[in-house]
Formats: C-alpha cells, structure tokens, sequence
C-alpha cells in the first residue's frame, strides 16, 4: 500500500515538473505557440467562423485576400473669394479587401470626408459587404 502511494505521488511529481524541465532548457519557448494550430486557442478559426452551412454565416468562406494598393486623390483645396482655388494630391492609404465564397468584405479603412467650408478631413469608412 505504502509502495504505491509512493510510486503515485513520484509519478504525480514528475508529471508536473515536465513542462519546468523544458522550459528550463530552452528560456525563449513556450508550451503553447499562438497561432501554431493548437485546438480551441484564441486563434482557432473553427471558434470564430461559423461553418457554411449554417444560416448566420453571412460572408461565406475565404477565397483570397486583395490588396488594394494606396490611390492618389487631387482635392480642391478651399480658397479666398476672388481667388482661383488650388488643388492637393493626397494619397489614400493601401487595405486588404477579402473575397468570399458569397462576395466582397473590405475593411474600415480611412477616407477624406469633405467639410462644410469646402476643407476636407481624414475620416473612417464604415466595413462594407458587397455580394457576387
């Protein structure tokens, strides 16, 4: 009896120090690498997607992602009455836009929204969803 509360408790021991013991060989590991495919971490996809099937799976699956690369814009630029108004090129900066099996999701993404006194600011469009 007393053996094998022995051998039971030195088992229990070295199972828990395993991990102490791989961690101390090498300092910069971890026993779980985020984004590795380990099951039901915080970046599973099968815990945020929802299968096609099913009727909230509103965008479909991912096909391929887009770039769409930063787009010059010339905007006029508010002047003085009486005087020609000069234009400005900004530049709009590049997003990824993602194709579905069902359409289009691009993201929020920043855009010059014009004011009331003909100046223009940065302002964020709104994620949109286009269908096929």
């Amino acid at each position: 009896m007393r053996a094998t509360l022995a051998r039971s408790l030195t088992l229990l021991a070295l199972t828990l120090m395993l991990p102490t013991v791989v961690l101390a060989r090498n300092p910069g590991a971890s026993l779980v690498t985020p984004g590795a495919g380990f099951p039901f971490g915080p970046n599973d996809p099968s815990l945020t997607t929802p299968h096609l099937v099913l009727p909230w799976n509103v965008y479909g699956a991912v096909l391929r992602n887009i770039v769409i690369p930063a787009q010059p814009v010339i905007i006029p630029l508010a002047a003085a009455p009486g005087t020609t108004g000069e234009s400005r090129m900004i530049e709009i900066p590049a997003y990824i836009m993602t194709e579905t099996t069902l359409g289009f999701l691009v993201p929020a993404r920043y855009v010059p929204e014009p004011l009331a006194d003909g100046t223009y600011r940065w302002g964020i469009a709104p994620p949109q969803f286009f269908r096929k």
